[in-house]
């Protein structure tokens, strides 16, 4: 079990407010409006943000190119490099600032820089990812008190999805899923969200919670929680859902060197991770 101090995140001051719910195909989203956040942080784009190899799979360098603080968030995909990539812990970027963060390889076919290719695409992981890697990540940290999912865990679950989806990618790439979950976008996707909504639930075949500091960076990235997300056949209520990520345990786990912000592990039915900064949520990525 971890060694840190347990704590929750209602102890640390997260409030919700559940400001409307909608459905389709069985789906059921609840947008949430949740405080205090923290401000003046910009959420992760090529503008941004530039990533470099180091010659570790396992590592890249992020580098803040702007003045203001960058949420880089767990599971963004960052496309070009020698691989694909999708990072393994939720970080802030200081104005100007560099390090050197965990990632998981997501195109085990390429093993090479294309000529002239940069990292210049940032995506998303979808639905069923964010549930099932989440989740790893979460169990690994109870055994070893370390967040992370296995590169042969994560290969074996982008060989899963390329299955599922009937993908064919010459290089094995999750960046060919995510494309065909795109072209094959739930109704849900084109749901409007509320201007105060800065969190949402996704109630499928698992729950997923994503919170965020503003309401643009949910809007930004909404239609990709739900891209895939199938139908569930329980009723259980998004309140119910929000109250228990509240009071989960929560276990404080060491910054990536570098970065800003407290990070959490949050265990249990609902598990996942959390980012603090100034005191208030930056981010939020759950599974229940």
């Amino acid at each position: 079990m971890p060694h840190s101090k347990e704590c929750t995140l209602h102890a640390l001051g997260c409030r919700f407010e559940l400001l409307r719910e909608v459905a389709a195909s069985g789906v059921r989203v609840a947008f949430v409006r949740v405080t205090p956040t923290a401000r003046d942080v910009d959420v992760a784009s090529p503008q941004r943000l530039l990533f470099h190899e180091t010659g570790r799979v396992e590592e890249l360098v992020v580098e803040n190119v702007t003045a203001t603080r960058v949420l880089v968030p767990e599971h963004l995909v960052v496309r070009g490099g020698a691989q694909t990539r999708a990072l393994e812990r939720t970080i802030v970027a200081g104005p100007h600032g560099s390090a050197r963060v965990p990632v998981r390889c997501v195109e085990r076919g390429r093993w090479e820089v294309s000529s002239g290719r940069t990292f210049d695409r940032y995506d998303y992981a979808s639905h069923v990812t964010r549930s099932e890697l989440t989740s790893a990540r979460a169990e690994s940290f109870v055994r070893s008190s370390r967040y992370t999912a296995t590169q042969a865990a994560v290969w074996d679950h982008v060989d899963r999805e390329l299955e599922r989806t009937r993908v064919t990618s010459a290089t094995s790439s999750y960046a060919d899923v995510l494309d065909e979950s795109r072209r094959t976008s739930s109704a849900l996707a084109g749901v409007p969200v509320p201007p105060e909504a800065n969190a949402v639930v996704v109630m499928a075949s698992t729950i997923t919670i994503e919170m965020f500091a503003s309401c643009d960076a949910l809007r930004e990235r909404f239609p990709l929680f739900v891209a895939d997300a199938t139908a569930r056949n329980d009723a259980d209520h998004a309140t119910n859902v929000l109250l228990q990520a509240l009071h989960a345990s929560a276990y404080a786990m060491p910054a990536v060197e570098g970065t800003l912000g407290e990070a959490f592990t949050i265990v249990g039915r609902v598990r996942g991770s959390a980012l603090f900064l100034d005191g208030a949520l930056v981010h939020a990525g759950l599974v229940a």
